[in-house]
């Protein structure tokens, strides 16, 4: 790589930090902390679902479509609305009870 491209890409994470700076900014004003945490442990598991949340969440506040602070709650909700639209299903996880194990 020569030194344009280094530059250029310098450039381009710059400008991608910025961004993400300025979405953080919006989120800490329109979330309430346990809804940003939870936005953050959904960006651990799925990044790409995150962004789309995030995303929304942005355009929503935006356009004055949104009560805010948003609570943790209100986000279940809404990632709960957008998995049924795009057809995913649920996943319920289910335990095994200790008085249901054969070992004893």
């Amino acid at each position: 790589m020569d030194s344009k491209e280094l530059e250029k890409l310098k450039k381009q994470e710059e400008q991608r930090q910025q961004m993400q700076e300025k979405v953080d900014t919006i989120l800490t004003q329109i979330l309430t902390a346990e809804a940003k945490e939870r936005i953050n442990r959904i960006k651990l598991v799925k990044p790409e679902r995150a962004e789309v949340l995030t995303a929304n969440l942005i355009r929503l506040s935006q356009t004055g479509k949104l009560q805010i602070p948003v609570t943790e709650e209100f986000l279940i909700r809404l990632l709960e609305n957008t998995q049924e639209a795009a057809g995913e299903s649920k996943i319920k996880i289910q335990r095994k009870r200790m008085d249901d194990d054969d070992d004893f």
